[in-house]
């Protein structure tokens, strides 16, 4: 079976491909929300976390595992859970990866 494909063109619209099915979204689509991911880009996810001033230790020790998780990533597209910190990658866990592609497709199938 053939593992998700992920891109972000320049105007915002992800593209997100797994065995044959190709499916274009704005980065705010609805779908996303129903899925409980977000598609981000890396580097820009950990620039934004590198901007973030948190005043709590917690928050603070959260916050610096994130950043090392995305500094060792190599990927250049992640899954961000809109409910929590977690964050998937294709190189990290590939199982849960496309599990989250293959439910973004199936969420855009029901919506047709």
């Amino acid at each position: 079976m053939e593992d998700c494909k992920i891109s972000i063109d320049s105007n915002n619209l992800v593209t997100i491909s797994k065995n044959n099915i190709i499916i274009v979204l704005n980065d705010d689509s609805v779908i996303f929300n129903k899925a409980g991911y977000q598609v981000r880009e890396t580097a820009e996810h950990l620039e934004f976390l590198l901007s973030l001033d948190l005043k709590t230790d917690w928050e603070k020790k959260l916050l610096k595992e994130d950043i090392s998780t995305l500094e060792n990533l190599s990927d250049t597209y992640i899954f961000k859970s809109l409910s929590s910190n977690e964050i998937i990658s294709k190189s990290n866990d590939i199982e849960a990866f496309n599990n989250i592609c293959e439910n973004i497709i199936s969420i855009c199938s029901e919506n047709i």
